[in-house]
């Protein structure tokens, strides 16, 4: 690690990192620190240093990422400190920490009392800030009365957001699947007619479609690599 540390300062990339910290700019810390990773410049051990030193001052993006690392390792403390930090991330505003609460509430996992009204809570902050994995449990949780009490249309709402979401994701599709076809949930009350059924399936055949052609396009840009950063 030390030797890996030592050879990224020598590199462009590095060097825009450490002047990012001591700038004392959590924001452009954690944006730099992200977009090397993503274009893998740095490793994930690199990564999860600056990431560290982001969710240090409280960036909630940043605080998000080191809790769910923590979340997956089985140090009982470090774990401990990683539900804190979770919770705390989604306290500050992080969509992705809201969902990820909303979710271990409702599943009662990782240290996380099984507790659906404070699932609800969490997914519905989420949903509200466009996130389509919340706008599609929330609109389930509505549709039937989870966590709080049923909400049809609000729901059905929400199912629609996910669906037609400008960052679409598996949510989406299984929202558009589920306005396709309600009969599978057994509730009469959110049956829409055969036109509107169509017209949400089509549109679940579209997005598939959409979904597998960005996966193959990530997968061949993942493909090309890349180092630390270049020389300078």
């Amino acid at each position: 690690m030390k030797k890996e540390m030592r050879e990224s300062l020598k590199t462009q990339g590095g060097r825009d990192i450490v002047k990012a910290e001591s700038e004392g700019d959590p924001d452009l810390l954690f944006n730099t620190v992200l977009k090397l990773f993503e274009k893998q410049l740095i490793s994930d051990g690199l990564f999860y240093y600056w990431i560290g030193k982001a969710a240090e001052m409280r960036h909630p993006a940043a605080m998000y990422h080191a809790a769910c690392r923590g979340l997956g390792g089985r140090n009982r403390i470090v774990h401990e400190d990683a539900r804190k930090m979770l919770r705390l991330s989604a306290e500050l505003g992080s969509p992705e920490a809201q969902v990820l609460l909303g979710c271990l509430y409702c599943l009662g996992k990782d240290g996380f009392t099984l507790d659906l009204a404070e699932g609800r809570k969490w997914y519905l902050l989420a949903a509200k800030k466009g996130l389509p994995t919340a706008q599609y449990e929330i609109g389930m949780m509505m549709i039937l009365g989870e966590g709080g009490e049923r909400d049809i249309q609000a729901g059905k709402d929400f199912l629609v957001d996910a669906a037609c979401n400008k960052s679409p994701n598996l949510s989406s599709l299984e929202a558009a699947r589920m306005l396709s076809d309600f009969e599978r949930l057994g509730v009469r009350e959110a049956e829409m007619d055969a036109a509107e059924k169509e017209k949400w399936k089509a549109w679940a055949i579209d997005l598939k479609k959409k979904i597998e052609k960005r996966s193959l396009n990530r997968e061949d840009e993942d493909s090309e690599g890349g180092d630390i950063g270049s020389e300078q």
